[in-house]
């Protein structure tokens, strides 16, 4: 698994370091003083894709609410089902509302999950370089740092400053310790166990 998890995000890696002249992410973090954190990274349990596949989490915007996840988990398709953490129920998903590259917003229908809290998402906010940012799995968060960004700022390289096993993390949600709002989704990491950064790319709507 760990070799696939690589390789389907490697043409990502690539692109992201010739856009950066190579540079190494230890050496753009050296350079980069990282942002204050203004928001702690909020409770929030992520969901699971359907057929165990990656992960998800439902936002609000706009006063209406949708779920966010990768395409690749799901074979560039829509789901038709996500799943709880805890495996106890499912979440029907309606359709696919939008898609990025790799990223993919879909309605759904499930009282379940009205009742939790959803995350914030704030259209207009833009995704800093040296921003102090969460990513969020399970019930579990972890920090990092925007390093750089490339594909005229759609994708961005989040260097960890804690480590976790990604593998099967793509789809989870990145919050702003700027904003506390949810502004980007995995979609990568160099490695599928104790990676030293992930890819990124910044969550749209429309």
């Amino acid at each position: 698994m760990g070799s696939i998890f690589v390789k389907l995000i490697r043409p990502h890696l690539e692109k992201a370091f010739k856009a950066y002249n190579n540079a190494t992410l230890n050496d753009a973090i050296k350079q980069e003083q990282a942002r204050d954190i203004k928001f702690p990274a909020p409770a929030y349990t992520t969901l699971i894709g359907g057929g165990l596949r990656g992960s998800g989490f439902h936002f609000e915007a706009n006063g209406k609410k949708y779920i966010g996840s990768s395409l690749h988990q799901f074979d560039n398709h829509a789901p038709t089902q996500m799943l709880f953490e805890d495996g106890e129920g499912t979440i029907k998903v309606l359709s696919q509302v939008h898609k990025g590259k790799d990223i993919q917003v879909l309605s759904y229908e499930s009282v379940d999950l009205d009742e939790i809290t959803a995350l914030k998402f704030d259209p207009k906010a833009k995704v800093k370089n040296r921003e102090r940012v969460y990513i969020l799995s399970g019930d579990k968060s972890y920090e990092g740092t925007i390093a750089f960004h490339y594909d005229d700022k759609v994708n961005f390289v989040v260097f960890l400053r804690e480590q976790f096993v990604a593998g099967g993390m793509s789809g989870a949600p990145i919050i702003s310790a700027q904003t506390g709002t949810v502004v980007a989704i995995l979609i990568g990491a160099d490695k599928a166990n104790n990676p030293v950064h992930i890819i990124v790319e910044k969550l749209t709507i429309e």
